[in-house]
């Protein structure tokens, strides 16, 4: 169990690593979820402060800190080459992945669906139906991911029945939000 202190020292952290500001491209619970996932400095909560609530939500902003710091501790730094893939259209999806640094591109037939930046999760509809990948996702640039193994994610989502409510109304909070902007982007056009 990470103590409220761990946890304080990890909020702090992150934005030490991230250049300054003038605008928050996060709301400010998820700005205080990378810096767990990030493990950066006390200039993180500062930097924090500076981000305004609600924001659209993410899955990082709409998770407790406990849920997030066992996220950090479970998951894997990966620090990601420009065109890198990371998941593959139409094959197995091994893991859940947050976008700490960079962004990640979604393209399916040549056409580009989606850019992800910090905060957003990628992978994460498979862990729901267990189907292979509708899309395929590559870095950007050069992007740094926390990568968590979905058995990792599975097995504590069935043994941990708060953990697994909370976790997935955050997931459908994210999905349900990439739903209406699909609505919005196809009523625009």
């Amino acid at each position: 169990m990470v103590s409220v202190a761990r946890l304080v020292v990890l909020f702090v952290a992150l934005l030490a690593a991230w250049p300054a500001m003038a605008e928050c491209p996060l709301p400010k619970r998820a700005c205080e979820a990378m810096c767990v996932l990030k493990g950066a400095d006390a200039a993180c909560a500062t930097a924090c402060a500076e981000c305004v609530e609600p924001g659209a939500p993410n899955l990082l902003s709409t998770l407790p800190a406990e849920d997030v710091a066992w996220l950090a501790r479970t998951g894997e730094r990966r620090t990601l080459a420009p065109g890198a893939r990371v998941i593959r259209h139409g094959e197995q999806v091994l893991a859940v992945m947050v976008v700490l640094d960079g962004a990640l591109e979604v393209t399916h037939d040549g056409a580009n669906l989606a850019k992800l930046d910090p905060g957003a999760v990628v992978g994460e509809v498979t862990l729901v139906d267990e189907g292979l990948a509708s899309a395929t996702v590559a870095a950007a640039g050069d992007t740094t991911v926390l990568s968590i193994p979905k058995p990792l994610l599975r097995a504590r989502l069935s043994s941990d029945d708060a953990f697994s409510a909370r976790f997935h109304k955050a997931l459908a909070t994210v999905l349900a939000q990439r739903l209406r902007a699909a609505n919005e982007a196809r009523s625009d056009k």
